[in-house]
């Protein structure tokens, strides 16, 4: 009996096993097969992402390239066929995708749309382009390898930085720090209330520390750095291309040949415009700068005349350049837009270094102006006040001040118009996508 019941209990029936066979070779195909779709979907959503990731690389190529044709004088294949002002955008292959690219406006302000498309994904971005042009001034006083020359009482409300000497009359210095590059350059008979940086120091009174080869006859409040090395030379803070871009920019407003006279106390609207000739801005008279003007021959103010930048300028500056002389008369006024950021510059390529017939010469003067004129000599007379001076050689008269402009370390020279060659850089903050 044992035996017989052992064998029923031990005996299952073939149907039961076989149903339990396949139930569990269902769960094992389901299992299976959602371990399939889910790493389908992985990888189908990987290569999604890839394709959009793509798509925006693409379309981002494509605001890169527009900005560098616009920024191009080459009309080459490179461009479509067209660069510079002309340039209105192309389609073209790229990395095994497609971009379509517009531009839009006009002025110095383009809008850029960019479609990049990879496989079956497009993205877009949008965003604004602006012809930029900036500078920046870093010190009250610098200049070239003639150095500058302080007669007695004249003083440098700021920082210096020369690639020459800078020789102080006495009671004249500077209230910031003095920088004199070169193994030759030399800090002489100078008040520093500042640090002093030279190959040497001589004769002169330093409230701060001093770094220098040699030192005689100073005295220094803090502390000496003997044995230290010279300070290499600055390069000037505007190159002669950017002064080749605001000609091109005066000229693109239009050519007056000859010579201009403006008289008369009304605003007298002129720029961008390039001048044939010579400019003459009469005594009392008011000259309204709307662009940028480039003069070719000499720039003469006189006595209580006013050269301001129109109040569209806002918070850019603006320019006055000549290939020749500059003779900024007593008692001239040179403003910005009224906006704290703009700066009138006033700049010329004269290489006159005669203190009789300066590269620029200046008498009283105030308010958001800087004078360059790298190549030649800026004479600055008895008592007048000034912003920042950049030269090849400086000096200063009796009693003669010149203050930095804090506006002056980031200037914005963005042109009204677009300038062919000039650089188009995106607008912080523009973008959309």
């Amino acid at each position: 009996m044992r035996s017989a019941i052992d064998n029923r209990a031990s005996c299952v029936p073939r149907g039961q096993t076989m149903l339990v066979l396949a139930l569990f070779l269902f769960l094992l195909f389901t299992h299976v097969m959602l371990a399939l779709r889910s790493g389908g979907a992985q990888i189908s959503g990987s290569r999604l992402r890839h394709e959009r990731e793509q798509a925006r690389w693409l379309a981002e190529a494509g605001v890169q390239k527009a900005a560098a044709c616009l920024s191009s004088l080459d009309a080459g294949a490179a461009c479509g066929g067209w660069s510079g002002l002309s340039y209105a955008g192309e389609d073209f292959s790229l990395a095994g995708g497609t971009v379509e690219v517009d531009v839009f406006g006009a002025g110095n302000e383009r809008a850029i749309r960019s479609i990049g498309g990879y496989r079956g994904s497009k993205r877009t971005v949008m965003t604004r382009v602006r012809n930029f042009s900036k500078a920046t001034f870093a010190a009250a006083l610098q200049g070239g390898g003639s150095g500058a020359t302080l007669r007695p009482h004249a003083r440098i409300l700021g920082s210096v930085f020369l690639n020459g000497s800078i020789v102080c009359e006495p009671d004249s210095g500077v209230t910031g720090s003095a920088t004199v590059a070169g193994a030759s350059g030399t800090v002489s008979g100078c008040e520093i209330g500042g640090d002093a940086f030279a190959h040497s120091v001589l004769n002169s009174q330093v409230a701060g520390d001093a770094w220098y080869q040699s030192i005689s006859g100073s005295t220094v409040v803090g502390a000496l750095h003997p044995g230290s090395p010279d300070p290499a030379p600055a390069p000037f803070p505007l190159t002669d291309q950017q002064i080749d871009l605001w000609r091109a920019e005066a000229q693109s407003g239009g050519v007056i040949q000859g010579n201009v006279v403006v008289s008369g106390a009304g605003q007298n609207p002129y720029g961008p415009v390039r001048i044939a000739g010579d400019l003459t801005v009469a005594n009392n008279a008011t000259l309204t700068l709307t662009g940028t003007i480039f003069v070719d021959g000499r720039v003469t103010t006189g006595n209580g005349s006013v050269i301001r930048l129109d109040p569209a300028y806002g918070e850019r500056s603006g320019v006055l350049a000549a290939d020749g002389n500059i003779d900024a008369g007593n008692v001239v006024s040179f403003y910005g837009s009224g906006d704290p950021s703009s700066v009138l510059l006033v700049v010329t390529r004269s290489a006159s270094g005669l203190e009789s017939d300066p590269a620029i010469i200046i008498g009283n003067n105030t308010s958001n102006s800087l004078f360059y004129a790298k190549n030649g000599l800026i004479h600055v007379k008895n008592n007048a006040l000034v912003n920042g001076l950049v030269g090849e050689k400086l000096l200063l008269d009796n009693n003669t001040s010149a203050v930095y402009l804090p506006a002056a370390t980031d200037l914005d020279f963005s042109p009204q118009f677009g300038v062919m060659g000039s650089s188009w850089l995106e607008v912080v903050g523009a973008r959309s996508e």
